[in-house]
């Protein structure tokens, strides 16, 4: 099944391909968040072994297969940290852009629109190097909201050695299996391919910083890779190193490629078992695209700055669109709730009311909460958004607080806010997380995707 899923990806990339290359050939027109993950990191010089686990995203079948993002880092209205955005998208011409009916999309495109110029004659560009025969003319161009979200240094810090796009890269996140440390053999449970991963001590705390997932280009370099020696990434390890400007790929079916750090450790071959039984990241849960509320919260300055200069409505749009949302998800609540409780009473009619006694009594018990831990929770700024069920399963999940940061129960599965980094527990350089079931940040208010 995962070569015919193979040969299948092959030939949407074919297609897709011949679709970039007939829009080169049409007349030009005018058109121009979190969980401490454990990362597999590409470090430059070392050759990583890893082995990719799902079918390429193409065909993917389930939320741990490789997925395809559009991610963007843009800069907050105080100008001191960037917001991790993620962009719903299509495909078009061959290629994967941002989804037009989105609102972000949308402003982007209104700020950003304009038309194609021709030159009486070729001229020489310094910055490209070679002629050009024309330019694109923005309409927008002498706007705050222009230089916010196009100008080279519009959406960097103050000093920023590289600035960043405000448009969006396409990236790809994929479940793996780390050769070079016994992690997931140790947890039994895989890593996140990542481009870099930096690890800062400061006051003897560590703080990890990771480029989410790697590169597209990279993706399909190493899919190319598996095609062209007729096989797929299930079989075989992969074999990376980063270099300075490029990225050098092989698999482990060839010995002479393996460098000494990976000798006897990259596989060629089957998955073991026990490999198979690994618990791997729910990549749609982490990787969705930005909510409505999200986009309203933090970036909201960026649609009123776009409405006062351009004469557009897009905040009272975006306005309408969160509400709809939050009904949205209010109504798949009462649904989860009114499951829950059907479950609940067939639970109680089936079992022996001494039994049931017992066990209340035991869970009472067990998730009181103490004095520290609520008077912690209760002084977080948006502690009383959050449900008076959520509330009390966070408190009767936590038993201390220890330097600042909750302490959940042991084997207790729990999620950081989708605000990844730039949420912490207050006066710590440590993610804030929750239990899964938790729908709302106490500490900045950020509403948290919801599974169908």
């Amino acid at each position: 099944m995962a070569e015919n899923l193979f040969q299948k990806a092959l030939e949407k990339r074919q297609k897709m391909e011949k679709e970039k290359e007939a829009k080169k050939n049409r007349p030009s027109g005018g058109s121009g968040e979190f969980e401490e993950f454990n990362y597999c990191a590409l470090e430059s010089e070392v050759q990583a072994g890893f082995r990719i686990l799902g079918v390429p995203f193409e065909m993917r079948e389930k939320p741990t297969d490789p997925k395809l993002i559009l991610l963007s880092n843009i800069l907050n209205e105080a100008g001191n940290s960037y917001l991790k955005i993620y962009w719903p998208y299509k495909e078009k011409d061959g290629r994967y852009e941002p989804d037009p009916s989105w609102i972000l999309t949308k402003m982007y495109n209104k700020v950003t629109e304009g038309k194609w110029k021709k030159f009486s004659k070729p001229v020489f560009d310094e910055e490209r190097g070679k002629e050009v025969t024309g330019e694109f003319e923005h309409t927008n161009k002498n706007t705050k909201i222009f230089q916010k979200l196009k100008s080279k240094f519009g959406n960097s810090k103050e000093g920023e050695k590289y600035p960043k796009n405000f448009y969006p890269s396409s990236r790809v996140v994929l479940n793996c299996i780390d050769r070079l440390d016994s992690f997931c053999e140790d947890n039994k449970h895989s890593k996140l391919l990542s481009s870099k991963v930096s690890v800062y001590e400061k006051d003897g705390n560590t703080s990890v910083f990771a480029d989410i997932g790697i590169p597209y280009t990279l993706y399909t370099q190493i899919f190319d890779t598996y095609v062209n020696y007729g096989g797929d990434w299930n079989k075989c390890d992969a074999l990376v190193i980063k270099k300075e400007k490029k990225y050098e790929v092989a698999s482990a079916d060839e010995p002479k490629r393996i460098m000494a750090n990976l000798k006897g450790k990259v596989i060629d071959g089957e998955l073991t078992e026990e490999e198979l039984q690994y618990e791997l990241y729910d990549l749609d849960k982490f990787f969705s695209p930005s909510s409505y509320r999200k986009l309203k919260d933090k970036l909201g300055f960026l649609f009123k700055l776009c409405d006062a200069e351009l004469k557009t409505n897009f905040y009272d749009e975006l306005e309408k669109l969160v509400e709809k949302e939050q009904a949205e998800w209010e109504a798949k609540q009462e649904v989860k709730e009114n499951k829950e409780i059907s479950k609940k009473d067939e639970s109680k009619t089936s079992a022996p009311e001494k039994t049931e006694r017992r066990e209340s009594k035991k869970e009472t018990s067990s998730s009181e909460p103490s004095e520290e831990v609520k008077k912690y929770f209760t002084s977080l700024k948006y502690w009383g958004e959050l449900s008076k069920k959520e509330q009390d399963l966070i408190l009767g999940s936590v038993t201390t607080i220890k330097d600042k940061v909750p302490q959940y129960k042991r084997g207790l599965k729990v999620l950081a806010c989708s605000n990844e980094t730039t949420c912490l527990w207050p006066g710590t350089a440590e993610p804030s997380e929750y239990n899964e079931e938790v729908t709302r940040c106490p500490i900045c208010n950020e509403v948290f995707p919801v599974e169908d």
